[in-house]
C-alpha cells in the first residue's frame, strides 16, 4: 500500500492544549486519523491511503510529539459536524469505484483493518467492515459476503459547551454496510453520516476523554479485581523473598564484623589468619577492565532509572490519557535528566582514576542513543517501503536531532565537568575515596563453588527481580501492542519499586558470595545482574509475542527491534541500581576494618610491645 506523498507543514511541539469549550452551532473538527491491522497495531497507514471519499485538499491537523511519534496522521475530513446541530442521514460523497480498490478494501476486510478519527479530542475507532460466511458447509456451498461500513451514526454527548463523549454506533446492520463481494462495472458506493446529540450533565468536561478511552474496555471492573490480586500476590511474595535475603546478609555480615573487630586484647594470641572476603582489601577495589565504558554505562543507567522514575509519577499524579503523551513525557525526561547521566559516570570514571574523561562523557551520551539510532534508522527505512505512516515525517526527524545535539549531549557534558570536579575536590580533601588501598599486583582468584559461579548469579539475579513484574508486563504490552490504554501507574511504581529492590538485594548477596570465595571481580558482575534481568524480559517478549497474531515482516520487525531497545535500557537502569547497591555495601565492609589494623599486624604489635617492657624494667 502506498501512501500519498505530502510535506507535514503543521507544527509539532511537545504539548498541546485545545479549547473544547463550543457556542451553540460553533463547528466541531473532526479529524480522520491512521488505519492499521487489528492483529499489527504498528503496521500503520494514512487513511486515505484507502479508496474513501476525501477532501479536495488534504490538509493536516496540530499533533503534538508523542501523537507524530506513535504514528498518528490527523487530517481534515468530509464531516461537518456543529454544536448541538442534529443532523439525519446525509449523504457526504459517492466514489466510483474500481477493480483494484474492492480487492484492496476485500482484503483489509480480511485483516480486521481498523480506522481510527478524533471528534474535537475524543477518538473513536472503528472496523472497515465485516465479513459473513453464506452457505452449508455440508453441501461445500460456501461463500464469504464481504460488506463495507458506509454509513457513520455519530452520537455525541454534550455538557453546557463541553462536547463529553463522541460515539458511532458499534450495532451493524445492512443500513450501515454496502455489499463489495463483486464488482461490477461503474460500481458506485455512497458514503453518509448523521449526528445526535445528547446531554450528559453527569460527566464532568475534565474527565471526558478519561471516560472515553475507558469505555473502550470491556470486563474492566473484573479486570481490575485480577489484576489487583494477582500484584498482591506478587508483593508479598517478593516482600518474604527481601525479607530473607536481607536476613542472611545482616547475620552473616554482623558475625563475620564482630569476630574480626571485637576481639579481646587477652585472646589476640589466638586469631586465625584472615580468611574471605577479609584478604581483599588490597584488590576489591581495583580499577575493573574498560572502564571507560564501564562508567559510561552506570551513567547512562543513572539516566534511564530517573527517566523512569519521573514518567511513572507524572503518570500517578494524572495519568497519561492523551494519545502519545507518554512518548513526550519519556522524551522531556530523558533530555532533562542527561545533566544526572553526566554526573554520575564522570564522577565515578575519575574515582577509578580514568584520564579520558572527555571520551567517557561521549560514550556517556551515546551509551543509549547509539543503538536507539541505529535500530530507529533501519525500521525508519522498513516504513518508509511498506508506507506506513510509522516512518517520522523529516521535520520530527530534524527537531529529535536538534533536542539530542542541543539539550541532551550538552546537558551531559554539564554533568560531566560538574561530577569530575566534584571528584577532584573530594580527592584534595580526602584522599582517597576508597577506605582501602589496592596493591599494584592482582590477588589470584581461586576455583569457586557451584552457588559461586557467574551462571548462577546470572540465572538468580534475573529470574527473581523479573518475577516481581513479570505480571505487570502483560497489561503494559497490551496497551503498547495493542488498543487499551495503560493507566494504573500507582501499581506500576509499586511494581518498579519492588523490581528495584530484589535486584539490589539478590545482587549484594552475590557480591558477598564471590567476595567470600575471594573473587575481587565484582564491578562488572554486580552491573551484570540487569542483564540477567534484560534477558528474562526479552524471553518474555517471546513468549508474548507467540501469543498474538502479529504477522508480517514490518510488525516482526518493530516487535522484536524496538523490544530489544527496550531490553537494553533495562540491562542500564538495573545494572546501574544493582552495581551501586553492591558498591555502598563493599564500601561500607571494608570501612569498617579499616578502623582496626590487620590481624596479623596487631600480633606482631602485641608481639613488639611485650619485649619492649622487660628491657625497660
Amino acid at each position: 500500500m502506498r501512501r500519498s506523498r505530502r510535506s507535514y507543514l503543521a507544527l509539532v511541539t511537545l504539548l498541546a492544549v485545545a479549547d473544547a469549550s463550543f457556542e451553540d452551532d460553533a463547528e466541531i473538527q473532526v479529524s480522520m486519523n491512521k488505519a492499521w491491522p487489528y492483529s499489527n497495531p504498528t503496521e500503520t497507514y494514512e487513511y486515505y491511503d484507502f479508496p474513501f471519499c476525501k477532501p479536495k485538499i488534504v490538509m493536516p491537523h496540530f499533533m503534538t510529539l508523542g501523537q507524530v511519534l506513535r504514528g498518528d496522521r490527523l487530517v481534515n475530513s468530509l464531516y461537518p459536524m456543529h454544536m448541538k446541530r442534529q443532523v439525519p442521514r446525509t449523504v457526504i460523497c459517492s466514489r466510483r469505484m474500481t477493480e483494484a480498490d474492492i480487492r484492496m478494501l476485500k482484503e483489509a476486510i480480511d485483516q480486521n483493518y481498523m480506522f481510527e478519527l478524533f471528534v474535537g479530542e475524543l477518538p473513536i475507532d472503528r472496523p472497515f467492515g465485516v465479513v459473513s460466511t453464506m452457505g452449508n458447509e455440508k453441501d461445500e456451498q460456501v461463500t464469504d459476503r464481504y460488506f463495507l461500513v458506509n454509513y457513520l451514526d455519530f452520537i455525541i454527548g454534550y455538557n453546557e459547551k463541553e462536547v463529553v463523549s463522541a460515539n458511532v454506533t458499534r450495532e451493524l446492520n445492512l443500513e450501515h454496510l454496502v455489499d463489495i463481494t463483486e464488482w461490477k462495472e461503474g460500481m458506485v458506493i455512497q458514503f453518509s453520516y448523521s449526528v445526535q446529540w445528547t446531554p450528559l450533565p453527569h460527566i464532568i468536561p475534565s474527565q471526558a476523554l478519561e471516560l472515553q478511552l475507558k469505555s473502550t474496555m470491556p470486563h474492566g471492573h473484573q479486570n481490575m479485581d485480577i489484576h489487583w490480586l494477582a500484584i498482591i500476590n506478587s508483593f508479598v511474595l517478593m516482600l518474604l523473598i527481601l525479607s530473607l535475603f536481607l536476613l542472611i546478609i545482616i547475620r552473616v555480615v554482623r558475625s563475620d564484623l564482630s569476630r574480626y573487630l571485637q576481639i579481646p586484647d587477652e585472646e589476640l594470641n589466638a586469631v586465625e589468619e584472615e580468611t574471605g572476603w577479609k584478604l581483599l582489601h588490597a584488590d576489591v577495589f581495583r580499577a575493573p577492565k574498560h572502564r571507560l565504558f564501564f562508567c559510561s554505562a552506570i551513567g547512562a543507567g543513572a539516566q534511564m532509572t530517573s527517566m523512569m522514575i519521573m514518567v511513572v509519577l507524572v503518570g500517578c499524579i494524572g495519568a497519561y490519557y492523551q494519545r502519545g503523551a507518554v512518548a513526550s513525557a519519556a522524551v522531556i525526561s530523558y533530555m532533562v535528566t542527561a545533566l544526572l547521566g553526566g554526573f554520575v559516570s564522570a564522577n565515578l570514571y575519575q574515582k577509578l582514576g580514568g584520564e579520558k574523561w572527555a571520551w567517557n562523557i561521549f560514550m556517556t551520551a551515546l551509551c543509549f542513543m547509539g543503538p536507539a539510532f541505529l535500530i530507529w534508522s533501519f525500521l525508519n527505512t522498513v516504513a518508509i517501503f511498506y508506507g506506513s505512516t510509522a516512518a517520522f515525517p523529516f521535520p520530527t526527524i530534524l527537531l529529535m536531532f536538534a533536542m539530542w545535539a542541543c539539550v541532551t549531549f550538552p546537558l551531559t557534558v554539564l554533568g560531566g565537568i560538574i561530577g569530575r570536579h566534584r571528584s577532584l575536590k573530594q580527592a584534595q580533601a580526602e584522599g582517597s575515596p576508597f577506605p582501602c588501598k589496592t596493591n599494584k599486583l592482582a590477588r589470584e582468584i581461586p576455583s569457586c563453588r557451584w552457588y559461586q559461579s557467574p551462571v548462577t548469579q546470572f540465572f538468580a539475579s534475573g529470574f527473581l527481580p523479573f518475577s516481581a513484574i513479570y505480571i505487570e508486563l502483560h497489561y503494559i504490552f497490551n496497551s503498547v501492542w495493542g488498543p487499551r490504554i495503560y493507566f494504573l501507574y500507582g501499581i506500576l511504581l509499586l511494581a518498579f519499586t519492588m523490581l528495584l529492590l530484589v535486584a539490589g538485594t539478590v545482587t549484594v548477596l552475590f557480591t558477598y558470595f564471590h567476595l567470600n570465595a575471594e573473587d575481587h571481580r565484582w564491578w562488572w558482575r554486580s552491573f551484570g545482574s540487569g542483564v540477567a534481568v534484560s534477558a528474562f524480559f526479552y524471553l518474555y517478549c517471546i513468549y508474548f509475542f507467540l501469543q498474538t497474531g502479529m504477522n508480517g515482516f514490518l510488525q516482526c520487525s518493530f516487535f522484536f527491534l524496538y523490544s530489544l531497545l527496550a531490553a537494553h535500557g533495562i540491562a542500564l537502569m538495573l545494572g546501574c541500581v544493582s552495581f551501586y547497591c553492591s558498591y555502598f555495601f563493599v564500601i561500607y565492609i571494608y570501612s569498617r576494618i579499616k578502623a582496626q589494623p590487620p590481624a596479623l599486624l596487631r600480633l606482631l604489635a602485641a608481639s613488639l610491645e611485650s619485649r619492649r617492657v622487660p628491657a625497660q624494667a
